[in-house]
């Protein structure tokens, strides 16, 4: 537990408790495909078990910050944050996807990456699922 103090705050007032993280305690972000339509992915990337509320954001292999929807936060009965957001992936040859979640106060960053490969269009009709099923298998341990 932490013990936060206001020190500008008159000594009468109450002091504010939040836990410390744990090691290990927050989940490492999982990314699902979510469509997939016209050479276009959708991703979600989902973490749970935070606080205090973590901020999430894509970014590309050379670290830039990707667009992306909103990042959805909810606070559960346990005071723990759980956020998802997700991202469009266009067509190109490859993609290096990373999902990272951190929480800056406390010094804790989890991050997760995703290489997206799109086939040719010789290859699409049973490439892209072939893909699929792999991609699920990895990230979701789905046989």
């Amino acid at each position: 537990i932490r013990l936060c103090i206001d020190e500008n705050a008159p000594s009468t007032s109450h002091w504010d408790l939040f836990p410390l993280l744990p090691p290990g305690s927050v989940s490492t972000p999982s990314i699902e495909v979510i469509s997939d339509t016209s050479g276009r992915l959708v991703l979600q990337c989902e973490s749970k078990g935070w606080y205090p509320e973590p901020e999430l954001l894509w970014l590309d292999a050379e670290g830039k910050i990707l667009s992306a929807g909103p990042t959805e936060t909810v606070r559960g009965p346990d005071d723990l944050y759980t956020v998802s957001s997700r991202v469009t992936v266009e067509k190109r040859h490859s993609n290096n996807i990373i999902c990272r979640v951190q929480q800056r106060n406390i010094n804790q960053t989890r991050e997760t990456r995703i290489v997206v490969k799109f086939c040719r269009k010789s290859q699409e009709d049973g490439g892209l699922q072939h893909l699929l099923h792999s991609l699920k298998r990895k990230y979701l341990n789905v046989k």
